[in-house]
């Protein structure tokens, strides 16, 4: 720990002299983090602003990464060179597979993180990263010049000019911390916010609108009786996000309770003194995580909530309290706390607290994650409406890169719906809007068998290779795991096993079970349950490949028929896609378009009838309007 304490202290780059960057990235959480690094990767002298380097890609909430969604969203940026998945595994304590009893399409493994560990080897690589550098400093304004933007200037003065600038400002811009009573500016509690940015993008026509999120208190890890909690464990057999399943050790237990009448009795007794109810923020928030008094409100007559009671860090004694989200004055919550099991003598390090900040609407953005307006603005993270670390963290991977390829004047990096939940995310962003704090889930994927997490390197790394996104180490990765699943795909498709007395009692002793007809290796995979560890067992020749390799082939061979399927679709899909809509097309003026479509094709300006159909308010008859015009155009 000493060693990575004095590398943080190198992390911070005091070299003022350049002014000029080829891009400039406002914010260190993990889409600024991620943002510069994919910058720096394609080649561009980048520039890293941030309020407090001592922060870098912190984790205020619960420090934990993965999870149904988020998983594949993590597999993805690390497929695309991304270093969030990595950090995530070399700071696990604890490590669990989710929805076991459901298909491998929406398995997905969480990774409770240290939360200071995993912020100080972030600060470790980006001080390692040529072309990097790294400032402290708080940005107020944009420079502006003939409809580009041209850099930046920070509350002191300072200016800094760029080809393009990527802001991730996450909950910062013009935030507020609701607290005991009181609105503090802040973009979390003890730290300021930003202000004028906000005006400034109003005035340059940006749509400017605002959330609110929340925290939960953090407690003593001495205070609590374990004994009146039930106890969760990580997994123990090997596994991982995007390394070798290995099996990880020394994981620390979560503990998993509930609420109860006397603790919602709390809750309602003090509900007109939350922030949300007092009209001191705006009301929408992340309907994944409501705050314990709006679950009093929303579920009057339910008082069992679960709650989970996290370690923070192996460091520290500190444990987050997931799922209970509360901003009543502080010695209210220490009065709730007490009701809950295992926390009668509860001692509160910190109490929770509500937040509320701007963000940028997303339909303001193309596929690229630029502005409308600006070309050379990109954004990412929370300013694009989002919640979530794994979320914020992609997003700014693709902005950065792109934001480095428009400073080289080279094409961007483009990701669809049939490339990946990241893309997915984008085009649901762009084109669909959002109404609360968007969250990735399985369920916003239409060609989930296809898109899992561990096909992520397959379909992505050879995009990210050919566009410098992969670094050497990460490319030679990339070989050698296409080389051994091609190698496995080609090799089980010439195994057999016959019926005789001996094979039937192998298989009998592995817990294979019995067969009464020659059967292919391929077949075999198929069969419900059939694990690695039993096609070890009956074709050892493949302990030498990778066994993500091995694992993820074997995924392809039990959903063939069914990601057979999906790629007709896919197909249908791109034949829409193909097909442009002009720029200034006249959609107010096209009166056989409903009115609420005219309205969202205006605001949106889709590039294709494919995006067309996928925005909110568009119908199927609105859709054939709009492909009489383009058959006629072409």
């Amino acid at each position: 720990m000493k060693n990575i304490l004095i590398f943080k202290d190198k992390a911070v780059n005091h070299n003022m002299e350049m002014k000029k960057y080829d891009v400039i990235v406002v914010g260190a959480g993990h889409a600024g983090m991620e943002a510069s690094l994919a910058s720096c990767r394609i080649g561009a002298k980048t520039l890293l602003l941030t309020i407090n380097a001592d922060q870098m890609a912190y984790m205020p909430c619960n420090p934990a990464m993965g999870g149904p969604g988020k998983t594949q969203v993590l597999c993805e940026l690390h497929a695309l060179g991304g270093a969030s998945a990595v950090l995530s595994e070399e700071s696990a304590t604890s490590i669990r597979l989710l929805n076991r009893s459901k298909g491998p399409s929406v398995q997905s493994v969480r990774i409770q993180a240290d939360r200071h560990l995993y912020s100080l080897l972030a600060a470790r690589l980006v001080g390692q990263t040529e072309n990097l550098t790294l400032t402290q400093g708080a940005v107020t304004k944009l420079l502006v010049e003939d409809k580009k933007i041209t850099g930046v200037v920070l509350s002191d003065g300072r200016k800094f000019h760029s080809e393009a600038v990527v802001l991730s400002c996450g909950t910062y811009m013009s935030g507020k911390v609701h607290f005991a009573g009181e609105s503090i500016p802040a973009g979390r509690m003890g730290q300021p916010s930003v202000q004028g940015l906000s005006e400034q993008l109003m005035e340059l026509g940006l749509p400017v609108k605002r959330f609110n999120t929340g925290t939960t208190p953090r407690i003593d890890a001495r205070s609590i009786d374990y004994s009146e909690l039930k106890r969760q464990d990580g997994d123990t057999e090997p596994m991982a996000l995007v390394s070798e399943p290995r099996v990880f050790r020394d994981q620390l237990p979560s503990w998993l309770g509930h609420t109860n009448s006397n603790t919602m009795d709390v809750i309602k007794k003090y509900v007109h003194l939350a922030p949300s109810v007092k009209g001191m923020m705006v009301k929408t928030g992340p309907r994944s995580c409501p705050s314990l008094e709006e679950k009093a409100r929303w579920f009057a007559d339910r008082t069992e909530h679960l709650f989970f009671v996290e370690p923070e860090s192996r460091f520290t004694g500190e444990c987050y309290l997931q799922g209970l989200y509360m901003s009543i004055p502080p010695q209210y919550q220490l009065e709730a706390l007490k009701t809950l099991p295992g926390l009668s003598n509860v001692r509160m390090i910190r109490p929770g607290y509500a937040i509320d900040y701007d963000y940028i609407d997303p339909t303001e953005l193309n596929p690229d994650l630029s502005t409308k307006h600006y070309d050379n603005l990109f954004l990412a993270g929370q300013i694009d409406g989002t919640t979530g670390y794994d979320e914020a963290a992609a997003l700014g991977l693709v902005a950065g890169a792109n934001a480095a390829f428009k400073s080289m004047s080279l094409p961007p990096l483009m990701l669809g719906r049939m490339d990946g939940y990241i893309g997915v995310m984008i085009d649901d962003l762009a084109h669909k809007g959002i109404t609360e704090p968007y969250r990735i889930t399985p369920s916003h994927v239409e060609f989930r068998m296809s898109l899992r997490a561990d096909n992520a390197i397959f379909r992505l790394g050879p995009i990210a290779k050919k566009t410098g996104l992969l670094d050497s180490e990460r490319s030679a990765d990339l070989l050698k795991l296409e080389s051994d699943k091609m190698e496995f795909i080609r090799e089980s498709g010439n195994l057999s096993y016959y019926p005789d007395k001996n094979t039937k009692a192998w298989f009998n002793d592995i817990g294979i079970g019995d067969i009464n007809e020659p059967l292919k290796l391929t077949q075999l995979i198929r069969r419900p349950h059939f694990d690695y560890a039993q096609l070890i067992a009956v074709a050892p020749r493949f302990k030498s490949l990778s066994r993500r390799a091995v694992a993820s082939a074997m995924i392809d061979i039990t959903l063939e028929a069914y990601c057979q399927r999906e790629h007709a679709r896919m197909r249908d899909l791109e034949r829409w896609e193909k097909l442009s809509l002009p720029g200034n097309m006249d959609y107010m003026g096209n009166m056989f378009l409903s009115k609420l479509a005219r309205e969202r094709l205006e605001a949106i300006k889709p590039k294709t009838l494919g995006e067309a159909m996928r925005i909110d308010g568009v119908t199927p008859s609105d859709i054939m309007v709009l492909g009489q015009y383009v058959s006629r155009e072409t």
